[in-house]
This record gives C-alpha cells, sequence and structure tokens, in this order.
C-alpha cells in the first residue's frame, strides 16, 4: 500500500510490519539505484552516500509480505541536486520469506508500463505516474524493493464506499472503474514485453505471465481437501470444470490482479492511480471487470454495490476499454463475464470457506464494522451462481449444481446470512444486489 491513506483492519491485514528502524541497509540500497538510475547508467553512479533517502513519518502500510514508506531524496552536493529528482519517493519493500513472486511482478509491471518515463524525465520531475499505475524509478533484488513516485496524501476508494455519502461514492466508482479500463486498454500490447519483464527480473525462476491458471488450479485442489468436511461429492466433471479456461473472446491485458478498493490513490485535484501489483499477470479482462460484479473478491472491504451504482461503474470501465476490445461490447464478452463471476465465487469460496465454518470474527465492542463477515459473501456469491439459468451460465452444469449443493449445506449450517451494502449506500434507495 504505498501511499498515505486509510489502513486496512487488523483482522485482514496483521500487524507487525517492519519499523522504519530496520530499514537503514534497505533505505541505502534503494538510494543507490536510484542514483544509478537517474545517471541513466553513467560510470560511478551508485556509490554510496551520492544521494541519500530519510523516512519521512510512519510506515505508510504494508502487510506481513512488504513495508512501505515514505522517503525524502537528498544529494550530496550541488551539481548532485541537479539530477531532475523529486524530493520525495516511495520505497516498498519486499520480505524475502514471505513475499513470493510479489517483487518480480510488481518491478515487470511497472518497468514495462513505465517504460520510456525514467527518474530524470518530466513525469518524474513532477512526481506524477506516467500512466494509471505509480513510476518505477528504481529497483533492487537484493534486498527485493522497489522505489516509486510518491502521489502524496489522498483517499481510496475503499474510504469513499466505508463513508456516509452514496452520490460521492458512486461517482468515484465511477473513476476508480475508468482508471482500470485506461489500464487494460493502455496495456493491451503488452504481453511480450510483460513476459520479458518477468525474465529480466525473475530469471530461470521467473513466474507465469498468466497467474490465473494457477488459481484455478489451486482453487480446485482446496476444494476438492475441503468439501468432505461438509459431506459434499463434487458432481461429475466439476473439479475439472473449475480448472478450464472460463472465457472464449480475445480481450487480455495488464493487470494489478488483486484491484480492491483499497488499492488505489486519488490525491486532491488529481486522477486514480492504481497500486499494489505484487500480483500483476496478464489475464483476460474479465477477471477484472468481474470485481464490479462479485463484488471486489479477493478484498476485505467486499460489501455489496448498489445495483445502479455499479452498473454505472461498469458502463465506464466498458466505455474506457472499447477501443482497444471491440469485444467488451458483445453478448460473448457478457457471457465470458458471466462465467468469470462463477469461478470468482469458488476460488474465493477455496480462499475462505475454513475460516467461514470456523466462525465470523466479530469486532471490538464500539468499532465500526469495516468488512463483512465471510459467510455472507460466500452465501451471497455462491447464491447468485446457484440462480443462474442452466442455459444462460457460461459455465459447467456441474459448477452450477456445486453451487446449489454448498448453498443449501451452508444455509442450514449458517442460517440465511445476507450480504450488506456497502455503508455508503445503506442510506440511498435501494435498488436489488448488484
Amino acid at each position: 500500500m504505498p501511499h498515505a491513506r486509510a489502513p486496512a483492519p487488523a483482522a485482514t491485514y496483521p500487524a507487525g510490519v517492519t519499523t522504519t528502524g530496520d530499514l537503514g541497509p534497505a533505505l541505502v540500497a534503494a538510494a543507490e539505484a536510484l542514483d544509478r538510475a537517474a545517471r541513466d547508467g553513467e560510470p560511478g553512479g551508485g556509490s554510496p552516500g551520492r544521494i541519500t533517502l530519510t523516512p519521512v513519518g510512519e510506515p505508510l502500510g504494508g502487510s506481513r509480505r512488504s513495508t512501505v514508506v515514505r522517503a525524502a531524496v537528498a544529494a550530496g552536493s550541488a551539481h548532485e541536486r541537479d539530477t531532475g529528482l523529486p524530493e520525495q519517493v516511495v520505497v516498498k519493500v519486499f520480505d524475502p520469506a514471505t513475499g513470493g513472486e510479489g517483487w518480480v511482478r510488481e518491478a515487470a509491471a511497472l518497468d514495462v508500463l513505465g517504460r520510456g518515463a525514467g527518474p530524470g524525465g518530466p513525469s518524474s520531475r513532477g512526481g506524477a505516474p506516467a500512466g494509471p499505475a505509480p513510476l518505477l524509478l528504481a529497483a533492487v533484488a537484493e534486498p527485493p524493493l522497489v522505489v516509486l513516485s510518491d502521489l502524496g496524501a489522498g483517499s481510496s476508494l475503499a474510504d469513499s464506499l466505508l463513508g456516509s455519502r452514496g452520490d460521492e461514492a458512486a461517482r468515484h466508482l465511477v473513476r476508480w472503474a475508468t482508471a482500470l479500463g485506461d489500464l487494460h486498454r493502455r496495456s493491451a500490447g503488452l504481453r511480450s514485453g510483460f513476459e520479458a519483464a518477468l525474465g529480466r527480473f525473475g530469471g530461470a525462476a521467473a513466474p507465469a505471465v498468466d497467474s490465473s491458471v494457477e488459481m484455478l488450479d489451486r482453487a480446485a485442489a482446496m476444494l476438492t481437501e475441503q468439501l468432505p468436511a461438509l459431506g459434499i461429492v463434487p458432481p461429475a466433471g466439476a473439479v475439472d470444470a473449475l480448472r478450464a479456461p472460463p472465457t472464449v473472446t480475445d480481450a487480455c491485458a495488464l493487470t494489478p490482479a488483486d484491484a480492491c478498493p483499497d488499492n488505489n490513490l486519488e490525491a486532491a485535484g488529481g486522477a486514480t492511480t492504481l497500486l499494489d501489483f505484487e500480483g500483476a499477470t496478464f489475464r483476460h479482462v474479465a477477471w477484472d471487470a468481474a470485481y464490479l460484479t462479485v463484488p471486489w473478491p479477493s478484498c476485505w472491504c467486499s460489501w455489496r454495490l448498489e445495483e445502479q451504482a455499479g452498473a454505472g461503474a461498469l458502463r465506464a470501465w466498458r466505455e474506457a476499454v472499447l477501443p482497444a476490445f471491440p469485444v467488451v461490447g458483445t453478448p460473448a464478452f457478457e457471457a465470458d463475464l458471466r462465467a468469470v463471476r462463477a469461478r470468482w465465487a469458488f476460488v474465493s469460496t477455496a480462499w475462505f470457506l475454513e475460516r467461514a465454518l470456523a466462525g465470523d470474527e466479530a469486532p471490538a465492542a464500539g468499532a465500526p464494522v469495516r468488512m463483512p463477515g465471510r459467510r455472507a459473501l460466500l452465501l451471497h456469491r455462491l447464491g447468485w451462481v446457484a440462480d443462474l439459468d442452466d442455459r444462460e451460465a457460461g459455465t459447467a452444469p456441474a459448477l452450477l449444481a456445486l453451487a446449489r449443493h454448498l448453498v443449501e449445506r451452508l444455509t442450514a449450517l449458517w442460517g440465511p446470512v445476507p450480504l450488506e451494502l456497502a455503508p455508503a449506500f445503506r442510506r440511498t434507495v435501494h435498488h436489488g444486489p448488484a
């Protein structure tokens, strides 16, 4: 979470991020890399002490996988201060033990998105990103870290959804969807560039360009292990159907893969910038568009969207991406979107089922309820799949049957647990589920 915004709830992102005092060696390495990048490979660039980074304030956020800090940039002489470097940057340091593919994917994605706009260029002088993502100023493999443009303070879409103004939340949702569509449109032809960047940063262990294949395979394996505890035997073909690619249209782009309402920043008077590319992948755009219909399959603040607000945001996304992918305006894409939404229901069930069976964690006394219970979101998602007409589902009948078995069994265990609207929409007219 590279920029100033409200932190995610402790129940989802446990405390324990590294303190700024532990980041001395990482900031030295980041400063040397920033020096090299600013001098564009000039001999002697990157010498210790020519540029220094000093932490500003407390860590901006993060998780067990990373720590994110703002740092002031200082140079050792008047000559060195003419490099065009910004006054402040954001440094994201990945934990080698828990970060997994995060550093490789984030560095590769931001590298290919910002190629041609280096630290001395006009974009970086103002600290502004080259597009709907932060500008990558430098990357270091040991310790794994990235140095990013500092977007300043601002709010996220999550702030608006958790607020009290439905009209503002709806407008913010449209701006977010437009930024996401802008990213998809700009990156439509970047598959080979992203693959090459993954190779540069990841070497022989470079991760797959499209992580959705592994995600579906893992979800199928997890459900195969979990369902017997509910007394459910998956219908024949259900597991294989979950592993199969759900889309038939050709509409793939680079995506952060975790486009949650808090993984973005809207500075005062500025555009929405998408953050957290540590899961970046090149996949079908329906996987991201479905974040507005599931909604928010991988997110903590996954409240239901007011119907008209969600539909308006989806229209805005479609308008932004249509020049690159005319197919998003066709019935074939609508079928892909339904099929992906159904897959998200099963993938998130695999992620959250064990914890939902163990019980929903209640918020502390007097604390605001910032996230829905997992039982509500699972029943909402699986219930939508279970209610699909077999003829229009765009997915295997075996998966529909599995969803119906799960809804019946989980409702018997928990009773009906409705998923509420996001707090901002609870005072507006309710037109039905998004």
